[in-house]
């Protein structure tokens, strides 16, 4: 929105992903396709998202049903920055508000430093352990 204008834009319902229907044997030729980068795989091996959760995704860009991007991290997470100047670098989900604080521990000196991140910009690498 601007100050003299409203533009509607649209966006991927899912970021960065591409569903593909293929045989196992066929998998190593997306590797040829521009801008592939890999292939979304648990302990080794691709995963293969069922049809049920293909039609939802349909039903929801069909019916036009409002959504939000979250990655849901919680407290206590570990992340990685996907994006931004600190992108690579990996750290602890201490508070979410609006923006991820995340902190960083540099071992070697046993300091903290903690940081305002936007949600979008990390992964979850590991969960929390919970109680």
């Amino acid at each position: 929105m601007w100050s003299d204008r409203v533009k509607t834009v649209e966006i991927p319902l899912l970021p960065s992903y591409v569903f593909v229907r293929t045989i196992d044997s066929e998998l190593s030729n997306l590797y040829y396709i521009p801008g592939f980068v890999r292939i979304v795989s648990f302990e080794g091996k691709p995963y293969k998202i069922n049809e049920k959760d293909i039609e939802l995704i349909k039903t929801i860009i069909v019916g036009g049903i409002p959504i939000e991007h979250t990655n849901r991290c919680t407290k206590g997470d570990r992340v990685k920055v996907v994006r931004g100047p600190l992108k690579d670098w990996e750290g602890y989900v201490q508070e979410i508000k609006g923006q991820s604080r995340i902190t960083f521990y540099f071992d070697g000196i046993d300091q903290f430093l903690s940081v305002e991140i936007a949600m979008q910009d990390v992964e979850i690498i590991r969960r929390r352990a919970t109680a």
